[in-house]
């Protein structure tokens, strides 16, 4: 095996028809292929540092006014077992394309209640029951390469 190595170490290149055997030319099916890895490459980064990726929880919450008009909405809701232990003030709610903020948790024997506060001044929403969705996280992919 060392001597095949020796050999073409030892070979020179004497003339231009003999460089031509060296050399071989890229075709553009790999110029094609790597132009779509750096495409993919670049669409991942993108959706990595774009997204989020957030851990939800349904509820079935009350909406009332809390005041006048253009007073923050009060958004009213119970939470039973291991659910009462998820939620922190401060989490995000969303109710009708309305986002609002946990500012209150009433803990109870068996029951949390969990009151947040909804800006509808610029869209009118009615008093009565929604489904809310409760944001208990929220991450974006690229967190997940900084952490380690």
């Amino acid at each position: 095996m060392s001597e095949a190595v020796q050999e073409r170490k030892e070979r020179r290149i004497s003339s231009p028809e003999e460089l031509h055997d060296y050399m071989h030319v890229t075709g553009p099916g790999l110029w094609i292929m790597l132009a779509l890895i750096i495409v993919l490459m670049a669409v991942l980064i993108y959706f990595a540092s774009t997204v989020k990726l957030e851990n939800l929880m349904e509820v079935s919450a009350d909406v009332t006014d809390d005041g006048a008009g253009g007073e923050p909405a009060a958004l009213l809701c119970s939470l039973t077992g291991s659910r009462k232990d998820q939620v922190k003030v401060g989490m995000k709610v969303r109710v009708a394309g309305h986002e609002g903020t946990i500012t209150t948790l009433v803990e109870d024997d068996d029951e949390v209640i969990v009151r947040a506060d909804l800006d509808r001044s610029d869209v009118e929403l009615k008093d009565g029951a929604y489904d809310a969705t409760i944001v208990l996280e929220s991450t974006s992919p690229v967190s997940f390469l900084m952490e380690h």
